[in-house]
């Protein structure tokens, strides 16, 4: 029969083997994308310049019905600023005629063919724009939108009851770094860059970037962030390419990282960022520990069950011991004056009494 010991001894490797195959595939959550619109789509999203005075350019939008009936389409040109803050929104404007520089104004830059018209079903259409920077316009920043409103078909049946139509508008963005006759001053200067914890028990590693343009001109800089364990590169995050503007702070968002499940320690992060005509160059650096949960948790519980197992076997260990001894001790013989049984003390008072 197996003892108590024993049969406790299969029971915590048990939960043991149980508890690490657990935390090994763990529990994910099933998440779906939310659905996506798309009876109306644009492309591109935006367009980056980098002009001078009285230049001339020319750019097309490409639109898509996606929809299984016919829209009307609005266009609609319009200035927008950056606000200070790190995630630089944006306001859009139309600048009336007391506009201080309505000159500049991108809206006065562009010219489209049309400004309405109808897409059918299914169909796509290219619609042309060209720009002309003014004379004398100062080195900087400009910025506009071309926005399309989706406008559904009125209906002409008069008995048909009312609908509330959905209007739906859609944004490319325009950008000009314009090169005046003020000297262009490029600055870019880390602001932030760290780990969003200094120690990460789980997944995703992600980290915090803020970007400071102090210069006088947009520019694009992308590049990367490689992580490195004791010298030897884990990981290289790519950075995608970013617009930053004049005088602001931008979060840049960098692609997030999940560790192996045997990933701990202390990482170490290079940061590189760089201008798309090399004039800008950013460097950083940063750390942080991956200290993971659920391989603390399975150490510690390793550790539990073998101090338990442990002490167990020490107890058992003991017992034998002190059995084994207890049959093998002979038994021991007291010495000096004999035992007087009761027979013998007779006899002997038996013997006096003759004396």
């Amino acid at each position: 029969m197996i003892g108590f010991s024993a049969r406790l001894k299969f029971f915590l490797l048990l939960t043991l083997l149980l508890f690490f195959i657990f935390m090994i595939n763990g529990v994910e959550a099933q998440t779906n994308d939310p659905s996506v619109d798309g009876t109306f789509q644009i492309s591109p999203l935006r367009h980056d310049w980098v002009v001078a005075p009285d230049d001339k350019e020319r750019g097309v939008i490409y639109l898509k019905n996606n929809a299984k009936e016919a829209i009307n389409v609005e266009v609609e040109v319009q200035d927008f600023s950056v606000n200070q803050d790190f995630d630089n929104s944006t306001n859009f404007f139309v600048p009336n005629e007391n506009h201080p520089l309505r000159a500049y104004d991108v809206i006065n830059w562009i010219n489209i063919d049309k400004n309405s018209f109808k897409l059918e079903a299914g169909e796509s259409k290219e619609v042309d724009f060209n720009v002309h920077i003014p004379l004398g316009t100062p080195t900087g920043g400009y910025y506009g939108v071309v926005f399309f409103t989706r406008k559904p078909i009125e209906d002409k049946q008069v008995d048909a009851p009312a609908q509330v139509g959905i209007l739906t508008r859609l944004g490319m963005l325009l950008t000009f770094g314009v090169h005046g006759s003020q000297p262009i001053n490029e600055q870019g200067s880390l602001k932030l860059f760290s780990p969003a914890k200094k120690v990460f028990i789980d997944n995703p590693i992600s980290l915090n970037l803020q970007v400071t343009n102090g210069g006088n001109f947009p520019y694009k800089l992308t590049g990367s962030a490689k992580i490195y364990k004791a010298g030897k590169k884990v990981t290289t995050l790519e950075i995608d390419p970013r617009l930053f503007y004049p005088e602001r702070t931008k979060n840049i968002q960098i692609p997030t990282w999940d560790a192996s499940f045997f990933d701990i320690g202390k990482y170490d992060v290079k940061l590189n960022l760089i201008s798309e005509d090399g004039s800008v160059v950013i460097d950083g650096t940063t750390s942080f520990w991956i200290i993971p949960w659920k391989i603390v948790a399975i150490v510690f519980f390793i550790v539990v069950v073998l101090l338990i197992i442990f002490n167990i076997g020490v107890s058992s260990g003991r017992q034998k011991i002190e059995k084994k001894e207890r049959v093998e001790k002979p038994p021991i013989i007291k010495k000096g004056r004999p035992n007087i049984t009761s027979e013998s003390a007779e006899v002997v008072q038996k013997n006096r009494r003759v004396i």
